[in-house]
């Protein structure tokens, strides 16, 4: 996936997470790494990331403790080949360290 995520954005250091509520490879488009949950995504995080997330209504807790930054791009449709609309996330994000960049994402 970091090819995807050079070619996609133009970036070399970064890691690309897809995140699909179902957490099954065929529903993020065949792609991998694919996580249920934006939770489960951000535990995965090592360095840098964009986490892709598809728009459906993801009811979680989102904590964030990490050196690292993360974007969360919501609203892909579940092949990840288009962004049409908005994730989400009916919860809270905390964020004791680090840094978000959120696009796309809609708080309850």
């Amino acid at each position: 996936m970091w090819e995807v995520a050079a070619a996609r954005y133009g970036l070399t250091s970064w890691v690309l997470l897809l995140i699909s509520m179902w957490g099954r490879i065929s529903l993020c488009g065949n792609k991998i790494p694919c996580f249920a949950s934006i939770q489960s995504g951000i535990g995965a995080v090592q360095s840098s990331t964009i986490m892709e997330i598809t728009q459906e209504i993801y009811n979680e807790q989102v904590n964030f403790n990490k050196l690292e930054g993360i974007t969360l791009r919501g609203g892909w449709d579940t092949s990840f080949t288009s962004n049409p609309s908005y994730t989400t996330i009916s919860g809270s994000i905390n964020i004791t360290q680090g840094t978000i960049t959120i696009q796309n994402i809609i708080l309850k």
